[in-house]
C-alpha cells in the first residue's frame, strides 16, 4: 500500500514538517512525501502564484503515476490553507483516492468566520475525506457541529525517540527543599503566555527564594520579555533561547516544571517531551492539552490566565516534593507509551490500512 503525504517545505520550522519529519523515522509502510506551500527563500506574489500552480501540476502528475492508495493532506484550520489543501482534496477525489485530512492550526478568528455559504463551502470539500483528524477533542466537537459527517479523530502529535532513553525522570538533580527550577519552553510570544509566566515566577519567587525559571525559545517577544523581567527585578531568569539536541536534553533534565500559560494551541510537541522527561505540566485547558493533561495527576490546568492562580500551583507542587516527583513519572510513561513517534506512526499506518480496505466514501 503506498501513501502520499503533502507537507511544508521540511527546510522551514514548523509543527507540521516537524512531526512528519519525526514519524518519517518510523513509518514501516511504502510512504512518499510530496511538498506543497512556500518553499524556504521564496519572496513575491508572482513567485507564490507560480509555485501554487506548479504545485497543483506535480501533484495531479504524481496522483497518475503513483498508484497511491491514500493522500494525507495537512491543512491549519485558517484561510490560506483551507482553500489551497481544499483543492487538493478535490484533486485527490477525482483520481478516487482515499483520502486523510489532518487539520494542524487551528485560527478562532477563521473558526468564528465560517458562517453562510463559506461553512457550507467548507462542508461540501471536507467531507470529501475518508477520515478527518485534530489534536483535540473539542476540534472534533466543533467539526460535527459544522455538519461533518464522515468519521473524525483525535490524534497527537509526536517526538522523536531518540529523545529520552530508559526512565529520564529518575535522572533529574537531587535539590534541597523548595529548591526548584520552572521552564517556559516556547516561541516567546505574548499569546503564549510568557508575561504571565513573569508574573506568576515574581510571585513564587518572592516567598521561595530557591526557585529560578528559564525560559527555552525565541519569538517576537523576546527582547520585550527581556526587559519586562528587568524591570520585575527578575535578574535570574536564564534565556536559553532556542535549544535543540544535546541542549535540549539538558534543559529537559535539569527542570522541574513545565509553565505554559498559553491563550490557544493546538497540541505543542514542547508539552509532550516535557512530560517524556518527566516534568509534571501547569498549563490552560486550550486545545489538546485538555485531553492530556489530567488536572492533579499529570499537572493542574488552569482555567484562567491570572499568574496568582499559576503561582499557587507551582507552589502547590513546590510543598509537596512526593506529588511532584509522582506527576513526573506519570508523565514519563504517558509520554512514552503514547507521544513518542514509533507509537504515533503505527497509529497513522492502521488508519491507512483501514481506509484503505473500507469502501470509499462519497463514492
Amino acid at each position: 500500500m503506498k501513501v502520499l503525504l503533502l507537507t511544508p517545505d521540511l527546510d522551514k520550522a514548523g509543527g507540521v514538517a516537524g512531526l512528519f519529519i519525526t514519524l518519517r523515522d518510523f513509518f514501516g509502510g511504502d510512504v512518499d512525501y510530496f511538498t506543497i506551500g512556500k518553499r524556504l527563500g521564496e519572496k513575491g506574489g508572482l513567485a507564490a502564484v507560480v509555485r501554487a500552480l506548479r504545485d497543483a501540476w506535480r501533484f495531479r502528475r504524481a496522483l497518475r503515476m503513483g498508484g497511491y492508495a491514500v493522500v494525507h493532506v495537512n491543512p491549519s484550520l485558517n484561510s490560506r490553507a483551507s482553500l489551497r489543501d481544499g483543492l487538493f482534496v478535490l484533486l485527490t477525489r477525482r483520481r478516487h483516492v482515499r483520502t486523510v485530512v489532518m487539520f494542524h492550526g487551528w485560527k478562532s478568528d477563521f473558526e468564528d468566520s465560517l458562517k453562510g455559504l463559506r461553512l457550507h463551502v467548507f462542508r461540501r470539500v471536507f467531507s470529501r475525506a475518508d477520515t478527518i483528524v485534530v489534536l483535540a477533542g473539542a476540534f472534533k466537537d466543533k467539526l460535527e457541529q459544522w455538519g461533518i459527517r464522515v468519521p473524525v479523530v483525535v490524534e497527537t502529535t509526536a517526538f522523536h525517540d531518540a529523545l529520552i532513553d530508559g526512565d529520564v525522570s529518575g535522572a533529574r538533580p537531587r535539590r534541597q527543599q523548595g529548591e526548584i527550577r520552572l521552564l517556559f519552553f516556547s516561541r516567546v510570544e505574548a499569546t503564549k503566555g510568557i508575561y504571565e509566566t513573569l508574573d506568576a515566577y515574581a510571585i513564587v519567587k518572592s516567598r521561595h527564594p530557591l526557585v529560578k525559571l528559564t525560559v527555552a525559545g525565541s519569538g517576537t517577544a523576546l527582547d520585550a520579555a527581556k526587559r519586562y523581567a528587568a524591570e520585575r527585578r527578575l535578574h535570574d531568569v536564564a534565556w536559553a533561547g532556542h535549544v535543540q539536541g544535546a541542549q535540549k536534553t539538558e534543559v529537559l533534565t535539569t527542570t522541574d516544571i513545565l509553565v505554559l500559560p498559553s491563550y490557544t494551541e493546538g497540541l505543542p510537541v514542547a508539552v509532550l517531551e516535557a512530560m517524556a522527561f518527566g516534568l509534571a505540566i501547569v498549563t490552560r485547558p486550550v486545545g489538546g492539552l485538555r485531553d492530556i493533561i489530567i488536572d492533579g495527576q499529570s499537572g493542574y490546568l488552569i482555567e484562567g490566565k491570572d499568574p496568582a492562580a499559576f503561582a499557587g500551583a507551582i507552589e502547590r507542587l513546590i510543598e509537596d516534593p512526593d506529588l511532584l516527583e509522582r506527576m513526573g513519572r506519570n508523565n514519563h510513561r504517558e509520554a512514552a507509551a503514547r507521544f513518542a513517534a514509533s507509537a504515533v506512526a503505527r497509529r497513522f499506518e492502521a488508519l491507512y490500512e483501514r481506509i484503505a480496505q473500507e469502501t470509499p466514501h462519497g463514492w
